[in-house]
């Protein structure tokens, strides 16, 4: 029983952990973000200046990098739901538009999951979102 116990704190304690080891980031983090992630792809400044679509192979790769160097994914948990909603405002509404957004049990591989969260994103940004 008493190493139950131990093995439920333990785990409390991880969780909360995580938790707080998180914040809601800056533009300033963003942008290092993407630059960090650009370099160890190592992907040249012309090609991601080339860069015109959201579904862009490159930008496929990028994005994932940066989904998860920032923490909206996390490899065998899925998407942060929590982080994302907290990062863009907060809210019923955001958690909503998060949750909608979000591909579900998709086996996708997880760059076309992020294009799919990226341009609902834009369409519920772009369809007038407001909370």
């Amino acid at each position: 029983m008493k190493n139950y116990i131990s093995l439920i704190l333990m785990f409390v304690l991880v969780a909360n952990g995580d938790q707080e080891k998180w914040s809601v980031r800056t533009t300033r983090d963003g942008l290092y973000s993407y630059n960090n992630c650009v370099n160890k792809l190592n992907i040249p400044a012309d090609d991601v200046l080339k860069i015109e679509k959201i579904s862009d192979p490159l930008n496929r790769q990028i994005l994932e990098c940066v989904y998860n160097d920032l923490g909206f994914y996390t490899e065998g948990i899925g998407f942060r739901v929590d982080r994302i909603v907290q990062q863009f405002g907060g809210g019923p509404v955001m958690e909503n538009v998060v949750t909608m957004c979000i591909p579900i049990g998709s086996s996708d591989p997880v760059a076309d999951q992020i294009i799919v969260v990226e341009e609902c994103f834009r369409m519920e940004k772009v369809g007038g979102y407001q909370e």
